[in-house]
């Protein structure tokens, strides 16, 4: 900075002027990139969306795919050790360069309900799977949803899966309608966070998950079971409701900046 608006400026006054109107350093925040033409749709979906109430958002299902590996903890590991202990084998946290084993899961929520965790065992995911995944996970959900609360539409993002032909013609077929939703936009999609959740409680509930033996299918389905368990005891009704009742800020937060970046 001093090399580009003051140049005889000391790094300390330019410290000190940066103090002074309260600017810090900090890392830059990381979302999906967005360009102007992302901007745009973003704000024109925020436009039409600005009058809905909480109330108009529990008639949307929102839906997503998670990865989830098995050898990946964001957590830190702590130990207890004197110093002669700190580089002892078990007071270690070992790091492999190795890709650890994914699982794809899908699922859906609406208001402060949600639907089933649906595993992908698929290594490839077309259109036919993704298919495949809406009969066994998103079926049933629409016929409740639509008995309790009445109109209702569904919400997927624009992956060419999610909008090929043959998908759009099985929504049509069972009477799904579905949002046009703007690219590159997770922050609008309330389930985001509950996948940051869910992948919390499963170390949390299953500390031990990464040294899971196998081969790989069989660790596979050991992580759903273990997915399984955490999404349905550990989504709790109150969390997924504040993530619904979310929804109009959102929105308000896509139109004050313009269709651009959001703190969601």
């Amino acid at each position: 900075m001093r090399n580009e608006v003051a140049v005889h400026a000391s790094v300390k006054t330019i410290k000190r002027a940066l103090t002074s109107v309260n600017i810090k350093k900090s890392r830059a925040r990381k979302r999906a990139f967005l360009k102007d033409e992302h901007a745009v749709n973003r704000l024109a979906w925020a436009k039409k969306y600005k009058d809905w109430t909480q109330e108009d958002f529990e008639g949307v299902i929102f839906s997503d795919e998670c990865m989830v590996e098995k050898s990946k903890d964001r957590k830190g590991i702590w130990v207890f050790t004197t110093p002669e202990e700190k580089w002892h084998k078990d007071c270690i946290h070992g790091v492999t360069k190795e890709p650890g084993i994914k699982l794809m899961v899908w699922a859906c929520i609406w208001g402060k309900n949600k639907g089933s965790l649906i595993p992908i065992f698929d290594k490839s995911v077309n259109r036919f799977v993704y298919i495949g995944v809406l009969e066994d996970g998103l079926v049933d959900v629409w016929q409740e949803v639509e008995d309790r609360v009445g109109d209702l539409i569904f919400q997927q993002n624009g992956e060419k899966i999610h909008t090929a032909r043959d998908t759009m013609a099985w929504f049509a077929g069972n009477n799904i309608g579905v949002m046009e939703w703007p690219p590159n936009s997770s922050d609008l999609n309330p389930i985001e966070h509950r996948w940051k959740r869910l992948k919390e409680k499963l170390h949390d509930r299953f500390p031990n998950i990464h040294k899971t033996k196998g081969g790989s299918d069989t660790i596979r389905r050991c992580l759903a079971e273990a997915l399984n368990v955490v999404w349905t005891q550990n989504m709790e009704g109150d969390f997924l409701e504040s993530l619904w009742e979310s929804m109009p800020r959102r929105v308000a937060a896509v139109l004050d900046a313009k269709g651009w970046y959001t703190k969601y």
